[in-house]
């Protein structure tokens, strides 16, 4: 009887060359499956630089997250001082203005939203009194004469 030896590096070679050419089908076969189940591991390089790139992404809009916050909380303090009485709606719309100057989303927002608004400084008059008039939702009366008081201030307020 003839003995048969294990030759373990010829069955592992083997069993690697059918799984590289496996993928090789699959790839050639569907490129976008391959792809999308993570098979084509020959372009690792390139997964491991658009993940640096989308990292990157991801820490610059943190940064652009923040910066709008901010701009949201500062416009909220400015909407509480002219509820208050501190400020008139002329030099709420001025700090306004410059609060979230650059930020071409809300501008655009606000020709959106007021479209018969005839210029920037009455369309951000008109975003600050619609900001309080959702902030005195719960209180009618209050808001009846807060919004009488801000829409004397909006009709005489200068272009």
């Amino acid at each position: 009887m003839t003995a048969l030896h294990r030759r373990p590096g010829i069955a592992s070679a083997a069993t690697l060359a059918g799984i590289v050419l496996t993928l090789g089908v699959a790839h050639a076969v569907a490129p976008e499956w391959s792809r999308a189940a993570g098979l084509d591991v020959w372009n690792a390089g390139d997964a491991r630089a658009d993940l640096a790139v989308t990292l990157a992404r991801g820490d610059d809009l943190a940064v652009e997250h923040e910066s709008i916050m901010s701009q949201i909380r500062g416009s909220l303090g400015v909407v509480t001082r002219l509820a208050d009485g501190r400020l008139t709606l002329d030099r709420a719309v001025d700090e306004l203005i410059v609060l979230n100057q650059g930020r071409t989303a809300w501008q655009d927002g606000l020709e959106y939203a007021h479209p018969t608004a005839p210029t920037h400084r009455r369309r951000v008059a008109r975003y600050a009194i619609d900001k309080l008039a959702n902030e005195y939702l719960d209180n009618p009366a209050a808001w009846a004469e807060l919004s009488a008081r801000l829409e004397a201030e909006y009709r005489a307020l200068p272009d």
